[in-house]
């Protein structure tokens, strides 16, 4: 089993008064993904900002309510450091540079991640510069790097968020409804750029009302009246013991070619031949009253392994 990123033991949230999330048990490990369903409103993004460190368990008599970030030297509940190794992508941050009017070049705009901002605070290293071009390249956007952030397409500036998410090489990708506002085929192509993070070794937790979304061999949970419960996977075993897990072994041997281009129309594309040996194995477990939009066979539907880039190493 993989070492643990973040835990959570019974922990509530508490937000202007009103309880958000109640009896939060969790556990996120390197290099697993996990997707979070739930309407609009019922808790995901708080969910998201409490792994991150946003925000803090409330106090309570009746509960722990514990929650610790794990690193070489032990847990412990300070966050400090730990927002550069859990990386947020969230639509708003794309909107809070044309909000702002922040003509800014996409190259300082992944930079900035160095930095866990959107605006980078000091000039590039050549270390710097070196890294942004390798996650530009990886992600099919090095064309992309002396543009404006203001020109971009919805989904070439989703590509940038997640650039500037991976540039730090963070532990875990938190996706925040990221691909809310994308037609289609920027959603496709995101999502390969996503699932080749995850089997670089990214560990990946993604809040979404859209089942379909969901990358194969991801521990699915939905937030139902402030509760994180467990959703059962669509393959491998279950119990009754609330929770799943996911291990794997991969070997990958890649060939590829490709391009991701964007219009400012918003439509994008990306085309690569990838060829992949892989060997491993999946366990899921879990219960749960409460599933998503299901398919014939009654089980969550799952988004299919979207074309793309084999893996993004970290």
């Amino acid at each position: 089993m993989s070492r643990p990123l973040v835990t959570l033991d019974r922990v509530d949230v508490v937000l202007a008064g009103v309880l958000v999330l109640r009896e939060v048990t969790f556990a996120l490990r390197a290099g697993e993904g996990v997707a979070v369903l739930g309407e609009n409103g019922s808790g995901k993004s708080t969910f998201l900002r409490l792994l991150r460190g946003e925000v803090w368990p409330a106090p309570s008599t009746s509960s722990p309510g514990r929650r610790h970030f794990h690193a070489a030297d032990g847990p412990s509940e300070s966050f400090i450091g730990v927002r550069e190794k859990l990386a947020l992508v969230a639509p708003e941050a794309q909107d809070a540079y044309v909000r702002r009017d922040w003509d800014l070049p996409v190259e300082a705009a992944i930079r900035a991640g160095f930095f866990d901002a959107l605006w980078p605070c000091e000039a590039a290293t050549p270390a710097q510069t070196a890294r942004v071009r390798e996650v530009a390249e990886a992600l099919g956007i090095p064309h992309l790097l002396a543009r404006s952030t203001l020109e971009l397409s919805r989904g070439e500036g989703r590509r940038v968020l997640l650039a500037r998410a991976l540039v730090s090489r963070p532990d875990a990708l938190l996706l925040d409804e990221a691909c809310d506002g994308l037609d289609p085929g920027a959603r496709q192509g995101f999502l390969a750029l996503v699932a080749a993070a995850l089997r670089g070794g990214t560990a990946v937790v993604m809040s979404t009302h859209r089942p379909e979304e969901i990358l194969p061999g991801m521990r699915v949970l939905r937030v139902e009246s402030g509760r994180i419960v467990p959703v059962p996977a669509a393959s491998g075993s279950e119990s009754g013991s609330g929770s799943e897990s996911v291990s794997g072994s991969v070997s990958v041997s890649v060939s590829e070619s490709g391009s991701g281009s964007g219009s400012e129309s918003g439509s994008e594309s990306v085309s690569e031949s990838v060829s992949v040996s892989v060997s491993g194995s999946e366990s899921g477990s879990g219960s749960g009253s409460a599933s998503p939009p299901t398919s014939p066979s009654g089980m969550p539907s799952r988004a299919k392994p979207p074309a793309g880039p084999s893996r993004i190493r970290r």
